[in-house]
C-alpha cells in the first residue's frame, strides 16, 4: 500500500461523507444513577424455567431505564447496553416461544404482561443504541474512521433489537410503531452510505429450527433489515399466531426477503418501493422520476409466493414439500391451502399508505354477531325451527351477542363491549369493541354469523374474522370478510368409498350458504373430502343429494367447497337421520 493512501485511511479522509444523522433524544436526568447488574448476572447464572425468565427481565427493563436516564461516556454506555442486550436475548426469546402457539381475544394477563414487557426492553434498549449512532455520525472524520467496527456493532443489535420488538408486538397483533421505522431506515441510509450494510457479525439472536438439531440467524444488518420489511408487507394482523412461527423458519432464506438495492437497480424491476431517511411509514410507493435512495425489489419474493400457491392448489393433498417453502412444509395438507392463499393475498394487497380508521363509530342497536360454529349451528337451528321455544331474537344468547363480552366490571365497560361499526362494503365489515378479560374468545379464521338489524334475524349472513387489531386506547378492531349472504344448517354424509355402496359413510353437521348464485358447502376443520365424493344432505328434515366441487376458499377453521349436480330434496327423512346440535 502506498504511503500516502496508507495516511488518507488512517485519517479517515477516503471515508464517505456523511450527510445523515440519526435523530435521538434520551430523557436524562443530572441525579440519575448508573444501573446496577449484579443481581441480574446472578439470576441468569440459576436460570432454570419461566420464572426466573420473568424476574430478570422485569429488572433488566428497570436498568435499562436507568441507563437511558444517566450520561455515560459512549465507551461506558456501549458495555452497559451490551451487557444488558446479552443477558436479556434469551428469556426475551423464551416469552416470544411460549406465547407463540396461540392467540387472539383476549389475551390473558400474562400474555399481556410478558409480551408487552418484551417490546418495551426492545424499544428501551434500542434507544441507547441509538444514542451511540448518533454519537457516532458526529465524529471527525479521524475519530470516526476509529468507530467503525463499533457502528457496525451498534447498527447490528438495533435490528436485532428491532426484529425481536416486531415478533413480540406480532403476537399481540401490534404493528411496529413510526418511530421505530423512523430509527431503521435512518440507520439503513447511514450503513449503505458507509458501505457496511454487509459487514458479518456476530449474533446475539438465535431462533431454534423446528428439527432442534441447528439454530438460525441472521449475520448482517442488510438480512434483518430486509427480513423486517417482509413481516411488514405480509401483514401479521391477518395471521394466526403458530403461523407467524412457522413464517419466520422461510425468513432465513434470502429468496424470502426483498433484495436492497439503488435506482438504478430497482428501474428494471415490476415491484418495488422507496425507502426514504427518517420516514414514520414503513415504506413509500413509487413514482415516476424518483430521487435517489434505497429501494426495495420484491420480484423474487412475489415469484417464490405465486409458486407456493401453484403447487399447493395442483396438489392440495400430496404436495411436494420440498418445492414448498419452509413454514409451507410444516403445515398439514387442511392449513397448507389457507396459508398459501392467504401470504399471496397479503402481498398483493399491500397497502403502502394505509388510512386510519374512522374515528366515527356508529352504534346499530340490532347488530348481532355469533362467533364460532359452536354458536352458529344452534342459532340456525333455532331459526329453522321459527322459534318454537323462544322467538327468534329474544334467547338470551341473541342478546348477548350484541355485545364482545358476556360481562363487564362496570357500566361504562358495558357500554364500550358493544359492537360498533366502523366501516362497510359489499365485501367486508370493519368493527371495533373494548377488549376485556370477558371478551368472547375469537382468533384469526373463526367463523361469525352477522345481523345488522331485525331483517337479518331471519338470514345472518356468514362471515369470518381476517384481521384482528389492538389499539393503545385498549380498542380492538376486528375484519370480517363476508362468505355469504345465506346460510342453512345442514347434514352431510359422505361415502368414504365411492365404488362400494356398502361402504361406511361419514356423517357430520355444516353450513350450506348460497353466494352469487352458487351453492357452496362450508366444511369445520377436520372434514377434508376429496373433489367429486358423492354427497347426502340432509336439509330441512329433507334428503338432497350433490357432488363435492373444488375448493373456493380456505381458512385455518373452515373451508369453502362449490356443489355440483345438485338434486333437490326429493323425500323427506326421518328425524334420527338428522345430527343433533349437541353433536358438534
Amino acid at each position: 500500500m502506498k504511503p500516502v493512501r496508507w495516511v488518507r485511511q488512517f485519517l479517515g479522509l477516503d471515508l464517505p461523507e456523511r450527510i445523515h444523522s440519526m435523530p435521538c433524544t434520551l430523557p436524562l436526568v443530572r441525579a440519575a444513577r448508573k444501573p446496577v447488574l449484579n443481581e441480574a448476572w446472578q439470576i441468569e447464572k440459576r436460570r432454570r424455567g419461566d420464572a426466573d425468565d420473568e424476574t430478570l427481565l422485569s429488572i433488566l427493563l428497570k436498568q435499562v431505564r436507568l441507563l437511558n436516564r444517566v450520561r455515560l461516556r459512549p465507551a461506558a454506555r456501549l458495555a452497559f447496553t451490551e451487557d444488558i442486550a446479552r443477558l436479556m436475548i434469551q428469556p426475551a426469546g423464551n416469552v416470544i416461544l411460549r406465547f407463540s402457539s396461540e392467540g387472539g381475544l383476549p389475551d390473558s394477563e400474562q400474555r399481556v404482561q410478558w409480551l408487552d414487557t418484551v417490546s418495551e426492553l426492545c424499544t428501551a434498549l434500542g434507544l441507547s443504541y441509538r444514542a451511540m449512532v448518533q454519537h457516532y455520525q458526529g465524529l471527525s472524520r479521524f475519530r470516526y474512521a476509529r468507530q467503525l467496527k463499533n457502528l457496525d456493532l451498534v447498527s447490528f443489535r438495533m435490528m436485532e433489537l428491532a426484529y425481536m420488538e416486531q415478533s413480540a408486538r406480532a403476537l399481540r397483533y401490534q404493528r411496529l410503531e413510526g418511530q421505530t421505522w423512523e430509527g431503521l431506515h435512518t440507520l439503513a441510509c447511514i450503513l449503505h452510505q458507509a458501505q457496511r450494510f454487509d459487514t458479518v457479525q456476530k449474533p446475539l439472536l438465535q431462533v431454534p429450527h423446528f428439527s432442534g438439531r441447528q439454530s438460525h440467524f441472521f449475520l448482517c444488518s442488510r438480512d434483518l433489515y430486509t427480513a423486517i420489511h417482509t413481516v411488514e408487507r405480509l401483514n401479521m394482523l391477518h395471521w394466526p399466531v403458530l403461523w407467524q412461527k412457522l413464517l419466520r423458519a422461510s425468513l432465513y432464506q434470502r429468496v424470502w426477503r426483498p433484495v436492497l438495492g439503488t435506482r438504478e437497480e430497482a428501474a428494471a424491476a415490476r415491484l418495488t418501493n422507496r425507502i426514504v431517511c427518517g420516514d414514520h411509514q414503513a415504506v413509500r410507493r413509487v413514482v415516476s422520476q424518483e430521487q435517489d435512495g434505497l429501494y426495495l425489489i420484491w420480484d423474487q419474493l412475489q415469484q417464490r409466493i405465486v409458486s407456493d400457491l401453484a403447487e399447493v392448489v395442483r396438489h392440495p393433498v400430496q404436495a411436494d414439500t420440498s418445492r414448498l417453502s419452509a413454514h409451507l412444509s410444516l403445515l398439514g395438507s387442511s392449513d397448507r391451502l389457507a396459508a398459501a392463499e392467504l401470504q399471496y393475498q397479503c402481498f398483493t394487497q399491500y397497502d403502502e399508505h394505509p388510512a386510519e380508521p374512522p374515528l366515527r363509530q356508529r352504534q346499530l342497536k340490532e347488530l348481532r354477531i355469533f362467533i364460532g360454529m359452536e354458536q352458529i349451528y344452534p342459532l340456525l337451528r333455532h331459526i329453522e325451527s321459527g322459534g318454537a321455544i323462544r322467538a327468534i331474537g329474544e334467547r338470551l344468547a341473541d342478546r348477548l351477542a350484541q355485545h364482545s363480552a358476556v360481562f363487564s366490571d362496570d357500566q361504562s365497560a358495558h357500554h364500550e363491549s358493544q359492537w360498533f361499526l366502523l366501516q362497510q362494503t359489499a365485501e367486508t365489515l370493519l368493527l371495533s369493541t373494548l377488549e376485556t378479560t370477558y371478551t368472547t374468545a375469537m382468533q384469526i379464521g373463526d367463523l361469525a354469523a352477522v345481523m345488522l338489524d331485525k331483517q337479518d334475524w331471519q338470514r345472518p349472513a356468514l362471515a369470518c374474522i381476517r384481521r384482528i387489531e389492538r389499539r393503545a386506547n385498549g380498542q380492538a378492531t376486528i375484519l370480517f370478510q363476508l362468505l355469504s349472504s345465506e346460510i342453512k344448517p345442514v347434514t352431510v354424509e359422505a361415502q368414504t368409498d365411492q365404488h362400494s355402496p356398502s361402504a361406511r359413510s361419514n356423517s357430520f353437521a355444516a353450513l350450506m350458504g348460497i353466494h352469487q348464485t352458487t351453492r357452496q358447502l362450508i366444511l369445520p376443520s377436520g372434514y377434508r373430502l376429496q373433489p367429486g365424493t358423492r354427497l347426502r344432505i340432509g336439509l330441512h328434515q329433507q334428503q338432497a343429494e350433490a357432488e363435492l366441487g373444488h375448493i373456493v376458499q380456505a381458512g385455518k377453521t373452515f373451508a369453502v367447497t362449490a356443489l355440483r349436480q345438485w338434486q333437490a330434496p326429493a323425500q323427506a327423512v326421518s328425524q334420527e337421520n338428522v345430527l343433533k346440535t349437541s353433536a358438534l
